[in-house]
């Protein structure tokens, strides 16, 4: 049952003129003792929530197939509830959104291209990747002559020249198709740490 402000406002007004308690004021009003404590805290009666109202299930697919490319909030405003429980009605029926393509013809032949531009990174991508390792695991030498010696003996010098260096780079990234971008990044790592000669032969065995 639900009291008037009027009433609860005279059940406030005796606790606070006489001096009563809870429970000797609900049992003067014959009201319940929670009712009272609640009129203490909140004399304004709480909002009633108003219920989502049910969606038909056959009605929405009806909708869907009549209205492909509705928006949820536009489906919404048809069946008079929140765009939240659109998206929730068409999640738990399996139901999801298709993007039509405006030229499905002209978009195709992008998808294709991009395929295929795609498909060609990933090739160079592995290539260069190859590259790399070979570079940083098998060839640890610098740019210039690294003497070698036994015993003080100077019997050797290790490493090759600059010159070399970036012409291997050169080489092996064209041969490859690589991008003039690429190109210079591996110019610039065999130059700081390549040996052409056991570079190519290294790379020739892996392939």
């Amino acid at each position: 049952m639900s009291y008037s402000i009027d009433f609860r406002r005279k059940v406030i007004f005796t606790i606070e003129e006489e001096g009563l308690s809870i429970r000797e004021t609900a049992k003067q009003f014959r009201i319940g003792s929670a009712s009272v404590s609640r009129w203490i805290n909140q004399i304004e009666p709480k909002a009633s929530i108003t219920r989502q109202r049910k969606i038909d299930k056959s009605e929405l697919i009806k909708d869907v197939e009549q209205y492909p490319d509705a928006y949820q909030k536009e489906r919404a405003e048809r069946f008079g509830v929140c765009q939240k429980a659109i998206w929730q009605a068409l999640k738990k029926m399996g139901l999801t959104y298709k993007k039509t393509l405006r030229h499905p013809k002209a978009d195709e032949n992008t998808r294709q291209t991009f395929q295929q531009k795609n498909n060609s990174m990933k090739k160079k991508a592995s290539i260069l990747f190859l590259l790399m390792k070979v570079v940083f695991h098998t060839i640890p030498r610098g740019l210039t002559a690294i003497p070698r010696k036994v015993n003080g003996v100077l019997v050797s010098r290790t490493g090759e020249l600059k010159e070399e260096q970036m012409l291997s780079a050169l080489y092996w990234a064209q041969r490859c198709l690589l991008s003039d971008y690429l190109i210079s990044i591996l110019t610039a790592m065999f130059s700081m740490h390549g040996s052409p000669k056991s570079l190519s032969q290294y790379f020739l065995k892996t392939v």
